[in-house]
């Protein structure tokens, strides 16, 4: 006798599954899925090791990523609380209360909110992940006592579905749809005639539901298709006993169901909604969370009954590894892929206070980063400037970190190391350089823990700094003493210096007397003073000082003072004659030369007097 579906088309109880296709399959569509199929590269694998436990609160039930802030959300049923732990340290940044016993929890990358399901208080918490509160808390007929379990995201409508497990006291067996615009219930899915469903997960690539459905002596064991544009159950698939946790593998095109009570892992394929494998060797006792690691094409399975992670590759459908987690963290449940770090978290501990297991999967190596504030400096010659260099864990990474640098004794480390631990995730030095002249120089700060190493290179650009010359022309003055000598005492600015610069002399001895005028000059181009000197006789240096704030600067000007002795006289004699003597023979010369000037001139006049001939008598005179 079939069964009928909402829609009343009927499955036969020996069949293994149901389909009904609702939505339009393309050209276009077909041949995606034939590209994927032959295009499908399997991605490095590598075992997965131990990063960190977690405390957190009590019983640990559900985890889900949020890959927007990098964080991860755990309920804690046993508390009545919601963990918020940061992948950057790792470690638990905040703590949330909600509703009685909470169970499910799922990240909406479209709100950047988080819903968890109280499957006491038969409500659903909304968490706004910026805040790390409760925004709104939404009733309804979840299936109260212990109503709402499995919670899922679908992307494609921004709807949250959620799986409501209680299936007696007059309430069906059913799926309520979330808009995460109004934060109330839209839709109703009745699974009545099935068993009461488990857990929940979005498949992207069809854009269905699909939801676990069975527990422990259950007549009927299922995963149902729900799709999310008519909200009603378009297949049906058996799988083993007790489905508990389910997981969208998007690089396959499959989903993985954890089978509680049968300690196997069926494997679907969503194009057909055949069994494609049953897993059954190596998975350990009870699984009961799923997660699907896109970045090695793996699927993690917690199992309860044996306190162990099993990894199952997609491409074989096999199971390649097994992480123990021992008996202080027994229990595992829920399982979260952080595709940022490449990291696994997973809840554990059955009572009392509880913990989050990470696991790395070898794809993202723990490591650090070195990073400069500034990357480029410029200065001065002569002045110091700094950078902060930050060393930050990458991946989990824990240690001492040593830190050096190539600038030599021009530059410093204010430390000579930085250790990073769960709760110190980065840790900064100084780098201190001062140079004496000018270009560009790179400094590279080394990092070294072990076998990793890190560097980060600051730029310093140096240039001359500003200042000033002093200059006098002439360097050297000679001069009678009591006399005034003088220098010019020139400024020149040099790399724009700017400002005024007082001007004072200093003397070496006792004796002269000098001054500047004027004493102070301002520069923005050459300027000039004049340095005046007068005193005894004597030879001195007088140095000129130039100073501006730290800036001094200095010129000398060698001065000469002569006694009158060393003034030149007048010579004793002249041609070895006295001066007397010489001035009287000088001067009888002179007389001599007059009185026979004129004696000539009236000679010659004479003679050409009676050299002339008679006038003409009858010519009047």
């Amino acid at each position: 006798m079939s069964k009928l579906l909402s829609n009343g088309i009927g499955i036969s109880p020996g069949s293994n599954r149901k389909l009904i296709l609702r939505r339009t399959v393309s050209a276009v569509s077909i041949l995606s899925l034939l590209m994927l199929s032959f295009s499908f590269v399997p991605v490095a694998k590598a075992d997965p090791t131990l990063v960190t436990i977690i405390p957190v609160g009590y019983i640990p039930r559900g985890v889900a990523y949020d890959a927007g802030k990098g964080e991860v959300f755990v309920t804690n049923q046993g508390s009545n609380t919601v963990g918020v732990i940061s992948d950057i340290t790792p470690n638990l940044v905040a703590t949330v209360d909600v509703g009685a016993q909470p169970a499910g929890v799922a990240y909406d990358s479209g709100k950047g909110e988080v819903f968890v399901t109280n499957s006491q208080s038969d409500n659903v918490s909304v968490i706004s992940d910026l805040t790390n509160t409760v925004v709104a808390t939404i009733k309804g007929s979840f299936g109260n006592p212990y109503g709402p379990i499995g919670v899922a995201y679908d992307s494609g409508t921004g709807e949250i579905f959620v799986a409501n497990n209680a299936c007696y006291n007059g309430v069906p067996c059913h799926l309520n749809v979330i808009s995460d615009v109004s934060n109330t219930v839209v839709a109703t899915i009745n699974t009545a005639t099935f068993s009461s469903p488990n857990f929940v997960a979005y498949d992207s690539g069809t854009g269905q539901i699909y939801v676990t459905m069975g527990c422990s002596g259950c007549p009927s064991n299922i995963v149902a298709a729900v799709s999310d544009v008519t909200n009603s159950v378009v297949a049906t698939i058996n799988v083993g006993a007790n489905p508990e946790g389910v997981a969208y593998d998007s690089g396959r095109g499959e989903v993985f169901v954890a089978n509680h009570d049968s300690n196997s892992v069926t494997v679907i394929s969503d194009r057909t909604y055949a069994v494609v494998a049953t897993i059954s060797v190596g998975v350990g006792v009870n699984p009961y969370g799923v997660a699907y690691d896109s970045g090695t094409g793996q699927v993690f399975v917690t199992n309860e009954g044996s306190n162990s992670v099993s990894v199952i590759s997609d491409e074989t459908n096999t199971v390649t590894a097994t992480v123990s987690l021992g008996n202080q963290y027994p229990s595992p449940h829920g399982v979260a892929y952080d595709s940022g770090k490449g990291w696994i978290f997973a809840a554990t501990g059955p009572g009392g206070l509880g913990s989050v297991t990470v696991l790395s999967d070898g794809t993202k190596s723990p490591n650090f980063s070195l990073s400069p504030n500034p990357s480029t400096l410029s200065i001065t010659t002569g002045s110091s400037s700094s950078s902060m260099i930050t060393v930050t864990a990458v991946n989990g990474f824990t240690g001492a970190v040593a830190l050096s640098q190539n600038g030599g004794t021009s530059c410093s480390l204010s430390g000579a190391s930085v250790t990073l631990t769960t709760s110190t995730s980065s840790g900064s030095v100084t780098l201190t350089c001062t140079y004496g002249t000018a270009g560009n120089n790179g400094v590279v700060v080394t990092g070294r823990s072990g076998s990793l190493t890190q560097t980060a290179t600051v730029t310093y650009n140096i240039s001359a700094a500003p200042d000033f010359t002093l200059s006098a022309s002439p360097t050297s003055v000679t001069g009678p003493a009591g006399s005034a000598e003088t220098s010019m005492i020139t400024v020149n600015d040099q790399n724009s210096f700017t400002g005024p610069v007082a001007l004072t002399s200093s003397i070496s001895t006792a004796g002269l007397t000098c001054s500047l005028t004027p004493t102070s000059v301002s520069l923005g181009t050459s300027e000039s003073s004049t340095l005046s000197c007068n005193g005894s006789a004597g030879a001195y240096t007088v140095t000129v000082t130039g100073t501006s704030g730290s800036l001094s600067h200095t010129t000398t000007v060698s001065v000469t003072m002569n006694s009158p002795s060393n003034v030149a006289q007048a010579p004793s004699t002249i041609f070895g004659l006295s001066i007397v003597v010489f001035i009287g023979l000088v001067g009888g010369v002179s007389v001599i030369s007059i009185v026979l000037g004129i004696t000539g001139y009236f000679f010659r006049r004479s003679k050409r007097a009676r050299a002339s001939p008679s006038r003409d008598k009858t010519t009047p005179r």
